[in-house]
This record gives structure tokens, sequence and C-alpha cells, in this order.
């Protein structure tokens, strides 16, 4: 079982880019990176950490426009995994609260929660993560990460129409899921 994260990244490379690289290096197997038009260091920051790095042929701006994008990319790392391998999702300024791993190994079980962090930096609280009526994703775990199933087809799963911070697997998963 190989683990793969699958992220989203435009224009990272100042802000907890290199962070999340790292923290990412210490459980993953590898990194697929859809870069969607940065026009600083961000995707030379992948390619040199060995990041499988992809764009998409339109170049067409994702903000506003998240659920084809993030379609594409399960797409992609999805399709280029093998049958229990797990693939899991991270924006370029996430990173988990613990290394999931032990999680992984779990026989029989498909799709993993967690608590996540959004890495953004010190704040008069002392807070070195983004906590706010936005985003309270250390409070509340979410699926992440899934494993990928047998005649895997990305065709299977349909997405939401909804335009900024679509969710990271399509909407159908679950229904899908049980199918099989």
């Amino acid at each position: 079982m190989s683990v793969r994260i699958a992220t989203i990244v435009k224009d990272e490379a100042h802000r907890y880019w290199g962070s999340a690289l790292d923290a990412w290096a210490t459980f993953a197997d590898d990194v697929v990176v859809f870069d969607d038009g940065s026009t600083d260091e961000t995707k030379e920051m992948a390619e040199d950490a060995g990041c499988d790095v992809f764009t998409l042929f339109d170049n067409k701006d994702m903000w506003g426009n998240e659920a084809p994008h993030r379609a594409a990319l399960f797409a992609y790392a999805m399709g280029k995994s093998d049958p229990g391998d797990v693939v899991f999702w991270l924006d370029a300024d996430m990173v988990p609260a613990k290394d999931p791993r032990k999680f992984f190994d779990v026989n029989g079980v498909n799709s993993f929660s967690f608590y996540l962090y959004d890495l953004w930096g010190q704040d008069s609280t002392g807070l070195r993560y983004r906590s706010d009526d936005w985003w309270r994703g250390h409070d509340y775990p979410r699926v992440w990460a899934l494993r990928v199933p047998d005649g895997f087809s990305s065709v299977d799963y349909k997405w939401g129409t909804r335009g900024i911070h679509s969710g990271h697997i399509p909407e159908s998963y679950f229904q899908q899921d049980l199918k099989n």
C-alpha cells in the first residue's frame, strides 16, 4: 500500500508550501500537485521535492470554478494509484495533527476522517494555525483520504457545481462506495 498526497496549488512559495512538503515527506510515498498557473517558485519547489506536477491544458484559473479542477485532481491521483493505495487530499497549507499511517493500515476501511490544521502563522494569541468561524478543521474531523477501490473509474463519480471550496472528494463518493 502506498500513500499519495493530492493537492492543488497556486502561488504558495512564500506561504507554507515548504513546511507542508516537509511534513508530508514524513508519511507520504509521493505527492501529486495540480499547479493552477503559479507565477512564483511553487511549481519549482514541488519539482525539486520530487512531486508529480501537472497542469490543465486550458490554463483556466480555478478561483470561483474549483469543482472541475478538484475532479481532474481526483481522476489523476486515483487513476495513477493501485487498488488498496490511499490518496490523501490536502491543501498547500494543511498538515494532519498526527502521522496518519497507522490508520491506513486498518483492513476493510475505505475512507478516513482527520483533524487537520491550516498553517497560518502566529497571531497575537500565539496561534500558529487558522482558527475562525470559517475554518474549524482542527475541531471537526472530515474525510480527507480514500482507499482506491478495485476497478476504479473516475466517470463513476459525480461532482457538485459549488464554485469555491468545493469538496475534496466527489459528492457521490459514499453512494458509489456502497455499490462496490
